[in-house]
């Protein structure tokens, strides 16, 4: 159950990396403040691969590596300006939704599915970020879906959750072909020389 610890702490962290950026973001250009995200993360995760063997990696390790780093990039750009046009509150909650279309692609990718008690936590907890726009239900129902189309943050960072779905899903195939720390590793560092031309353009 440890998995869990692991969760609530990404979920933490996740958090916080994403206050220091909207600050951040204020004063400096947002493809800068992504690139150092990410490249800041490198040393770390250099010096925790020397405590773990490099693993037999196959075919699948790099298939699923080239299709999720040119989404992960793009994501990353997206996720970025939504943190940068729009209050936090009103755009980091539409990533509530990521697990719904999570189930739906690793059904048809993993074939994996959710408990009856993890589907049924799923699904409030999306209930939970489609009411944080209470005041316009009381309007209409759907209306929060319609201020969507005006908030472009929002928009962005649901379109962020029905990519990120599809990558997750992927990405599991690259971790379980290598390990987690490997994986990351070769993922980050491709990430973080592509994006470094965009950077400094």
């Amino acid at each position: 159950m440890i998995w869990i610890l692991y969760a609530i702490l990404s979920a933490f962290l996740g958090a916080t990396i994403d206050t220091i950026s909207k600050k951040i973001l204020k004063n400096n250009n947002e493809y800068m403040v992504l690139w150092a995200r990410n490249a800041f993360t490198l040393p770390f995760l250099f010096l925790i691969l020397i405590f773990f063997s490099i693993p037999e990696i196959d075919n699948k390790f790099w298939i699923a590596l080239a299709i999720t780093l040119p989404l992960e990039i793009f994501l990353a750009i997206l996720y970025i300006k939504a943190i940068k046009i729009t209050d936090l509150s009103l755009s980091i909650p539409f990533l509530s939704f990521g697990p719904i279309f999570t189930i739906i692609t690793s059904f048809l990718i993993l074939k994996e599915f959710p408990t009856i008690y993890g589907f049924i936590g799923i699904i409030l907890i999306t209930i939970g970020a489609y009411f944080l726009n209470f005041e316009k239900i009381k309007i209409n129902l759907f209306q929060p879906f319609k201020s969507i189309i005006k908030e472009k943050g929002s928009l962005f960072m649901l379109i962020v959750s029905l990519i990120s779905a599809i990558v997750i899903t992927i990405e599991k195939i690259g971790i379980i072909s290598s390990s987690p720390q490997f994986f990351s590793l070769i993922l980050f560092t491709l990430f973080t020389i592509i994006l470094t031309p965009i950077a400094l353009f």
